[in-house]
């Protein structure tokens, strides 16, 4: 009876599909630092995603979002980022702020003003998209570049857009 049940658990995790369902393309989302100082991050709310403030050093980059997608071919979107979120009451409250190092406000962007026409972190063509085979599949990684000429306020813009 045990080296039954020996040999079946081999055979499980031989040929069973737990490793396929982690088999399939990836996504991630990154915020690039392309100034010459080092900022602070914070993404909010901070249940999912990154949590608390993190800091990014000039030309260095943090990991917001990702996904693992499970197995199957298909598609990557942009929109996945905020399909993982589900609940679209948080999608109003949505932001992400960049600060000084001395804790300053320097930049917010609202996921309620992804369709300014100025430059919008939740605006799929504020993006750019790098698409690499990983294995059998295509996966994904996105990029938002936090320029010196982003964390400018425009003149009379008090609402930081």
């Amino acid at each position: 009876m045990k080296k039954t049940f020996l040999l079946f658990i081999i055979a499980f995790v031989c040929t069973g599909c737990p490793w396929e369902i982690l088999d399939g393309p990836t996504s991630n989302w990154y915020v690039k630092n392309n100034t010459n100082q080092t900022l602070k991050s914070t993404y909010y709310p901070h249940d999912f995603l990154i949590s608390g403030v993190k800091d990014v050093a000039p030309s260095d980059s943090i990991r917001i979002a990702w996904i693992e997608t499970q197995g199957g071919q298909r598609e990557l979107y942009f929109n996945d980022w905020f399909d993982i979120i589900r609940n679209p009451q948080y999608w109003k409250i949505m932001s992400f702020k960049v600060l000084s190092e001395s804790d300053n406000l320097l930049k917010e962007w609202k996921y309620e003003d992804k369709e300014f026409p100025s430059k919008q972190l939740f605006k799929e063509s504020s993006w750019k998209l790098y698409r690499y085979k990983d294995g059998r599949y295509t996966s994904a990684t996105w990029v938002f570049e936090i320029l010196p000429e982003d964390l400018i306020e425009e003149e009379g813009d008090t609402n930081n857009h």
